[in-house]
């Protein structure tokens, strides 16, 4: 499985061809293109760079980025990749079964590699490699049995409070 790189806001980052990226980000809708490797857009014309407001939006303290380094979570099998006033982002491999969610919060589930079945709803619910599953809290914890070898990501919010 590849690297975990946390991007803060106001880091400067792009992505190269032939790249699988997850990108989990805080719930935002903007973008600033510095520049967008001469794309255009469904027009036909220029995609906007956006060089005034990137520059203002740019932390240009904030250093170089390196690689997460995995921390191991209390449960087996599974490591927090970033724990951030955001969100949460851990990596579960599962090879039989593991259980998810029930923290109080919705769980977004993306699966990186292999498939799974989520039981846990009325139906039941399969994933493939770059499916992804949003758990509202309502739902409460759920069994995730791997039909192969899988590694899914498990995105929540952080706990606020006690």
């Amino acid at each position: 499985m590849g690297d975990c790189i946390f991007v803060p806001a106001g880091t400067v980052h792009a992505l190269g061809a032939g790249l699988v990226v997850a990108e989990i980000q805080q719930s935002s809708d903007t973008t600033y293109r510095i520049f967008d490797w001469n794309r255009v857009g469904p027009d036909g014309k220029p995609r906007a760079l956006h060089l005034a407001e990137a520059l203002e939006a740019i932390d240009f303290a904030a250093g170089p980025i390196a690689p997460s380094v995995p921390v191991p979570a209390e449960q087996p099998s599974c490591e927090r990749l970033v724990a951030c006033s955001k969100f949460v982002l851990q990596r579960w491999r599962i090879d039989s079964a593991a259980v998810l969610g029930g923290s109080g919060g919705f769980h977004l589930l993306v699966v990186v590699q292999g498939e799974v079945r989520v039981e846990g709803d009325p139906a039941g619910t399969s994933l493939r490699f770059g499916e992804t599953l949003l758990l509202p809290a309502s739902l409460g914890a759920v069994q995730v049995t791997a039909v192969k070898p899988s590694v899914v990501l498990d995105v929540f919010l952080p706990q606020i409070g006690p």
